[in-house]
């Protein structure tokens, strides 16, 4: 099977290159090497290598970014979207693509299930909750998954911050009250690398890709900064001097979901999969 991936340098593109090279006939490409608001180089592409599906891991993720640069992040992850789907059609390839627990406001009590209506409150989650409804209202093979509080080695994501802030023993104030699920980049890859080496896509599904479990902030932060010390790892803010603040008094420019946490049920039904509650996937960043 041939699989082309874009967003090949990103945190999840990253991943799925690094497992993926071992088991598919794998074409991956980084932003600069194709960018996905290009159609013209991405469709000539397509045509060169005749993937039986696509991956797109490529996104303008930066929440408090996306509404300073409205423009650009909508061009990426819902224009550009909107231009493909019929590339796709056309060639009768298949579209795996990510999706965010931001495309909820954050209102629910319980998990959100697949089939909930979406209701962004920031311009990141309007952008992906435009991008997941013109794949469902396509004609494509596809699957959208949506994931929540990604993470992994590279970049400037949420514990990299936290290890690096408990590294020179500064004070570490985390918030309390918004819930998700933090998933490993990693732990993505290697579910979707066991889906597609025993399933074709077929339809339109979305999906929750997420372990098993809830978190707020400040449980991932403490549960990361254990993890670190129980590896010896050199910091000095353990994890019980974390202090707890609200959301409120942390300025961000975009609003985030108080309650984003997605039912993961469906996806371990129907391909027959196991998970672990998202604390002991956090060895992912440190193996």
């Amino acid at each position: 099977m041939k699989v082309m991936l874009l967003g090949s340098s990103g945190l999840i593109g990253a991943e799925i290159s690094s497992c993926f090279k071992k088991h598919f006939d794998f074409f991956g490409f980084s932003r600069d090497e194709i960018d996905i608001c290009s159609l013209k180089i991405l469709t000539e592409k397509l045509d060169n290598i005749s993937p039986d599906i696509l991956i797109n891991a490529a996104a303008f993720t930066n929440v408090d970014q996306c509404e300073d640069s409205k423009e650009e992040s909508k061009k990426i992850n819902s224009e550009s979207l909107i231009k493909l789907i019929p590339e796709l059609e056309r060639r009768k390839i298949s579209l795996i693509h990510f999706s965010s627990d931001y495309v909820f406001d954050g209102e629910s009590k319980i998990p959100y299930l697949e089939t909930d209506k979406t209701n962004p409150i920031n311009h990141y989650g309007e952008t992906k909750a435009i991008g997941d409804y013109n794949i469902m209202h396509s004609k494509l093979n596809a699957m959208v998954l949506r994931t929540s509080w990604v993470y992994g080695k590279k970049g400037a994501n949420f514990p990299n911050k936290i290890l690096e802030t408990a590294f020179y023993g500064n004070e570490i104030q985390v918030v309390y009250d918004e819930q998700s699920v933090p998933t490993s980049a990693k732990f993505i890859a290697y579910v979707l690398l066991k889906i597609l080496k025993n399933n074709s896509v077929l339809g339109r599904e979305i999906y929750n890709i997420v372990p098993n479990g809830i978190a707020t902030r400040l449980d991932f932060a403490q549960k990361l900064l254990e993890e670190a010390e129980n590896r010896k790892l050199n910091i000095k803010t353990g994890y019980d001097e974390i202090v707890p603040i609200k959301s409120e008094k942390i300025k961000m420019i975009a609003k985030r979901p108080k309650f984003s946490v997605l039912d993961n049920r469906k996806i371990k039904e129907k391909f027959n999969l196991e998970f672990k509650d998202w604390d002991k996937y956090l060895g992912d960043l440190f193996n």
